[in-house]
């Protein structure tokens, strides 16, 4: 068992016969203190996709264990835009917005109405 710490033993009896079994794990790796700027381009492109993909699964958890809605909208250092929502997206934002912004003029609901419809295509994908 290279590599691997032992925790303990066990003995079960099955059968009449006793089988000794240890538990043992796999050794841990160095905790990391603070956070750095990935500075290789493909580590720095691989972390930023599996993090986006943790998020929205932690949003997914927080939306289905409490019931709360949550919504997250993200753009790459590239450029990419993604938006994740949980249950609805476009129903989150337009309850965050009509709450936030009481006093809006035409214009400013001509503006919100544009980015909603941009966040329901991007959505489609």
């Amino acid at each position: 068992m290279a590599g691997l710490h032992v925790k303990g033993e066990v003995v079960i009896v099955v059968g009449g016969r006793q089988i000794r079994c240890i538990a043992a794990s796999s050794p841990r790796r160095p905790r990391r203190y603070g956070t750095n700027f990935i500075d290789n381009e493909k580590d720095h492109h691989l972390t930023y996709f599996k993090r986006r993909s943790s998020l929205t699964k932690s949003s997914t958890d927080l939306s289905t264990f409490t019931g709360g809605k949550s919504a997250i909208v993200l753009e790459s250092e590239s450029g990419k835009k993604s938006a994740f929502g949980a249950p609805s997206l476009n129903a989150i934002m337009d309850s965050f917005l009509s709450d936030h912004n009481p006093n809006l003029d035409e214009g400013e609901t001509a503006k919100i109405t544009h980015l909603q419809d941009e966040l329901f295509r991007l959505e489609k994908r």
